[in-house]
């Protein structure tokens, strides 16, 4: 039988098929492991050979420590030797376990991981199946359901993995058949703004340069142009800093891969997606600032998506659409200005964000 993938994409509009791939999440059958291939990130001879007893099981092993080492730089707090909670080599066996779930070395307690992850998008009707999925009898429900751990920079590990602490002990009860998950929306569309952790030189670097350029701020004419100007100049020394970072971690990764370098192939991933003009003009009237902004009418949704659809096709001129819906905002002085950075247009176009799913998930997918 072939093995399941563990990513599942479920179009929200009727009349469209599912796309690409289906699971279930409370078969009883183990998850087979996808490729034993090194990440894309790591290069050959990076890391000396381990002896184990097949070649694949060594490059699943090198793979692994690979990435969970270059994701240590990003998310500290998780890969910390001294804290009792940081996630294991490997968890307890899935034959048992279907949640990966440990023992605290330090006493025994049993922690547990969500093995359901609905990602989003934004207004697909993920909330709504996060709480239908939540309804039933075997599942495990945190006490949060949308923590956005691994994208928001202000979350701490430690507080993260006592979430699912009324899941595990439910889990314990019964290992083999209940099932944790969680429900962060913001997982599925990696735009500057979800990405956060993975850029805190930069918005540190950012923010104390505003400081500096707003110190003297007059209100002459000039003022705005100055102001930008300035902005502008400490865009380069922003990405310096994140290039550092990513020099210590040896590898730029994404959002997916602090996931995979944490439970590995050990997840069910499921993203909804809606046909994105319905998803945009939900959002437009889902949240107020646009209709502040643009006039909360059928002219103003159009006036929002020509203004927005004109610095996307700007943006794209210069630097593709996956750089622009990846990193829009810091591309350039004058998209950072841009209105909420044309967030909700690049949470529609989901092919950018599904490639790098992809790619940490399903490797043979072309």
């Amino acid at each position: 039988m072939a093995a399941a993938s563990p990513i599942v994409c479920v179009p929200f509009t009727l009349g469209v098929l599912l796309l690409l791939l289906s699971t279930t999440i409370w078969s009883a059958a183990p998850v087979q492991r996808g490729s034993t291939s090194a990440p894309p990130f790591v290069e050959d001879g990076a890391v000396p050979p381990i002896r184990a007893a097949t070649a694949a099981a060594a490059a699943a092993e090198v793979a692994a420590a690979a990435l969970r080492a270059a994701a240590a730089a990003y998310m500290p707090d998780v890969f910390d030797p001294a804290e009792p909670d940081a996630p294991p080599a490997a968890f307890l066996p899935e034959e048992e376990w279907r949640n990966p779930c440990w023992r605290r070395a330090s006493d025994g307690a049993l922690r547990c991981l969500p093995l359901v992850h609905v990602l989003g998008g934004y207004q697909c009707g993920s909330s709504d199946l996060f709480a239908r999925l939540s309804r039933h009898d075997d599942f495990a429900r945190p006490s949060h359901a949308a923590p956005s751990f691994y994208f928001e920079q202000n979350h701490k590990w430690p507080a993260y993995v006592r979430t699912f602490e009324r899941a595990a002990a439910k889990i314990a009860a019964r290992p083999r058949a209940a099932v944790s998950g969680e429900g962060s929306a913001g997982m599925l569309t990696l735009t500057w703004t979800h990405s956060e952790r993975l850029h805190q030189p930069y918005i540190t670097t950012m923010g104390a340069r505003w400081q500096l350029c707003n110190a003297n701020r007059t209100r002459d004419a000039d003022a705005d142009a100055r102001f930008n100007a300035c902005m502008a100049a400490h865009i380069p020394a922003a990405h310096a800093a994140d290039a550092a970072l990513v020099a210590r971690a040896g590898a730029a990764l994404e959002v997916p891969y602090l996931l995979r370098a944490v439970q590995g192939t050990r997840v069910r991933l499921i993203a909804l997606l809606r046909n994105p003009t319905d998803r945009l003009y939900a959002a437009f009237w889902h949240y107020p600032h646009y209709r502040k902004k643009f006039g909360g009418s059928e002219a103003g949704f159009a006036a929002y998506h020509a203004e927005m659809a004109a610095h996307a096709a700007a943006c794209a001129e210069v630097h593709g659409v996956d750089a622009c819906a990846l990193r829009f905002e810091s591309l350039e002085r004058r998209f950072e200005r841009v209105f909420y950075h044309c967030d909700q247009h690049y949470k529609g176009l989901y092919a950018p964000f599904v490639r790098v799913w992809a790619r940490a998930y399903a490797p043979e997918w072309r």
